[in-house]
């Protein structure tokens, strides 16, 4: 009886020291988890803030592209309309000569 109290002290002994050396384990673990979980969670803000800045200027960069495209579109609009009128000048003045022509040929 005094072996079999000896022995099964024995046992848990053992069973104590496997049971902490695996709970030793699993708290490293976690702490290395959450370390780097905070390691990430920074990473992913300042790339998330590197993003966010990186949208602001091609949202800038967007405006001022269509504000040059509008101004281009405004000065060739213009350009056609004085064109336009050029025509219509040189058919007045083309439609005069002719009329010129027509009579010095009578």
């Amino acid at each position: 009886m005094q072996y079999s109290s000896e022995i099964i002290g024995g046992l848990l002994a053992i069973l104590l020291s496997i049971i902490s050396y695996f709970l030793r384990i699993l708290h490293r673990d976690v702490k290395e988890n959450i370390r780097n979980t905070e390691a990430n969670t920074a990473n992913i803000k300042l790339l998330q803030a590197q993003q966010d800045g990186k949208i602001d200027k091609l949202a800038e960069r967007t405006e001022l592209q269509i504000s040059q495209l509008a101004d281009a579109v405004k000065t060739l609009t213009n350009t056609i309309s004085h064109m336009n009128n050029n025509v219509k000048n040189t058919d007045v003045v083309l439609g005069l000569m002719i009329k010129k022509f027509k009579l010095d040929k009578e």
